[in-house]
């Protein structure tokens, strides 16, 4: 080990050599209690423990979660990139589960519907040629079925948009939606 310290101190060209002694190294000092800057109870003060431990941050919860409320929101979502690696025969089934998934990791909720309209903008090319990019809206909403185990569900519908430069997700309130309907 010490000729690889060595190495690392001299000008060697390779990068192999240059990276792996000081792994290698600062490995050494945090686990060998026979060095002095070893932490231990006694010896508690180690400069780097700030940047090796990772802090907590907001110490305190709040009292409740966004998750649990009605909302809605308009995204432009990427599909291009989604189907980038599948086959031609696959195309618009995996744009709809990528957006589907958008959907349930965005609003945070497992029941996620699609619109009809929604489904035929995707298919309106054919199996093959997606949109590169879909504008939808998503509304988290209540679940009225009494034998659902989920509260919320996600309603996603699709927004005709003549350029998809520029947009970005926007919070929709309650007066905004009726005055889109």
């Amino acid at each position: 080990m010490g000729q690889w310290v060595d190495s690392v101190v001299s000008s060697t060209p390779s990068p192999f050599y240059r990276r792996i002694p000081l792994l290698m190294l600062m490995s050494s000092i945090l686990t060998s209690p026979k060095h002095p800057a070893f932490k231990t109870p006694e010896n508690s003060f180690a400069p780097w423990t700030s940047i090796l431990t990772p802090t907590k941050k907001g110490g305190e919860k709040k009292g409740h979660s966004a998750i649990n409320k009605v909302v809605t929101r308009e995204y432009t979502i990427n599909t291009h990139k989604c189907i980038h690696g599948v086959g031609f025969k696959k195309h618009a089934p995996q744009a709809l589960k990528e957006i589907w998934k958008f959907s349930m990791k965005e609003m945070g909720t497992p029941d996620v519907c699609t619109d009809t309209r929604l489904n035929k903008a995707v298919w309106a090319k054919g199996m093959r040629t997606v949109p590169y990019c879909s504008q939808v809206r998503s509304y988290r909403k209540c679940n009225e079925d009494e034998h659902s185990p989920n509260k919320l569900y996600t309603l996603v519908t699709y927004v005709p948009v003549t350029t998809f430069k520029n947009l970005q997700t926007v919070n929709m309130d309650e007066n905004e939606l009726l005055i889109v309907k």
